[in-house]
């Protein structure tokens, strides 16, 4: 995407463009054919730039809903942007912190933005990519935000920022390849010490080292949604909330948060049976808290290194899923197949820590003839595997 192309998209010739690729996408029109029809009344970049508008802006209503059908993307930005329910969060956690404007910092296509107007901020947003700030702008307009929202196309490293809140969400990707040194990003994470608000959110990876919360003198937040980790957050000034650590769950009625101190290698007591097996959630496990949970749920670790926990019963908790154990075994695919045979196993959902086959490797080992579907859980313990068959625990 170039600047010509961006405008183009912008103007009345390039949205009727669009309507036309989105209506050939809908009819389901082969790519090949879609092309050669929008070329007839465009150039063939101004046609390849209008599908591909058209299959990010449904990759975007996963993130930003109906809304998406006619916002504008860049692919990067795009793939970077906070979904809606996360958004949503980091804007709670400014309004929390007594706040009424916040300059947001690499603002890209405006996914922050759009959540922080919604909970009644003003925003400026910082971009210093001319077509993402484009966009973002156009995105405002098309959300109906422009009173609460300013785009400046501008490289914050150059700019005197002055809010009460700021909210980094610094670029980690350079020429199309993720980069995780945090000095690498875009601004480098060391900017961060040079910015002063009575608020500070920072969006990072959800692989970023903890050491670097300590650092800049942050908390640090895993961030789940959907059984998925998808960021890591530092929190400074007015946003911090006395625990260091934590691990919050998002889900569709609720916000749910488990605190705590990072787990100690070797920590706990080992299991080596229980009626009930855990599989944290991944947010749980990237802020180190597994031994916390392992501690309210009376479970324990079937491996120091495995993430799985046993226990004795089930309770029931947003940082974990649940399985009731029918079988334990050491894993042997005759042993397991005659197991799967007798409980009429005709569906199976394979999971797997520290075992050297993907599931559906697993899975093409066995013949499934029954009705019943079971999960499969298979793990490292000490030097050998163990394969637990479960059942959804309830």
């Amino acid at each position: 995407m170039n600047d010509n192309l961006a405008e183009f998209l912008l103007d009345t010739p390039g949205r009727t463009l669009l309507d036309a690729a989105q209506a050939l996408r809908d009819s389901r029109a082969e790519i090949l054919t879609a092309l050669t029809r929008l070329r007839k009344s465009a150039t063939s970049e101004q046609a390849s730039a209008a599908w591909e508008m058209t299959e990010l802006r449904g990759r975007g209503q996963t993130k930003f809903g109906p809304d998406a059908a006619k916002m504008y993307f860049v692919r990067e930005a795009l793939e970077q942007a906070s979904g809606a329910a996360t958004a949503a969060y980091h804007a709670r956690r400014l309004v929390a912190a007594g706040v009424s404007e916040v300059a947001d910092l690499g603002g890209g296509i405006g996914g922050d933005a759009l959540a922080f107007a919604r909970a009644g901020l003003q925003v400026t947003v910082y971009e210093r990519d001319p077509i993402r700030a484009r966009f973002a702008k156009e995105n405002i307009e098309i959300s109906g935000f422009t009173d609460l929202v300013r785009v400046v196309a501008e490289d914050v490293t150059a700019s005197q920022i002055t809010a009460e809140a700021i909210w980094l969400d610094p670029a980690r990707r350079r020429d199309s390849r993720r980069v995780s040194d945090p000095e690498e990003y875009s601004p480098p994470l060391s900017y961060l010490h040079t910015l002063t608000a009575k608020a500070i959110g920072v969006k990072l990876s959800p692989g970023v080292d903890h050491a670097l919360a300590e650092t800049f003198g942050a908390e640090l937040e895993f961030l789940s949604e959907g059984g998925e980790c998808r960021e890591a957050l530092l929190w400074k000034g007015n946003t911090q909330t006395g625990e260091k650590l934590r691990a919050t769950v998002l889900t569709d009625e609720e916000v749910q948060t488990l605190a705590g101190a990072v787990d100690r290698p070797g920590s706990g007591t080992l299991r080596a049976s229980g009626s009930v097996l855990y599989e944290p959630d991944p947010a749980v496990i990237r802020a180190h808290l597994v031994g916390t949970l392992a501690g309210q749920l009376g479970a324990g670790p079937m491996d120091f290194h495995i993430a799985y926990l046993l226990a004795d019963s089930f309770q029931q908790t947003p940082f974990a899923t649940g399985y009731t154990i029918l079988e334990q075994l050491s894993y042997n695919p005759k042993r397991l197949q005659a197991a799967l045979a007798a409980r009429n196993a005709g569906r199976l959902i394979v999971k797997k820590r520290g075992f050297p086959l993907e599931p559906d490797a697993v899975r093409k080992l066995f013949k499934l003839r029954g009705t019943e579907e079971l999960t499969l859980i298979l793990a490292r313990v000490g030097s050998g595997h163990q394969a637990f068959l479960c059942v959804p625990a309830r």
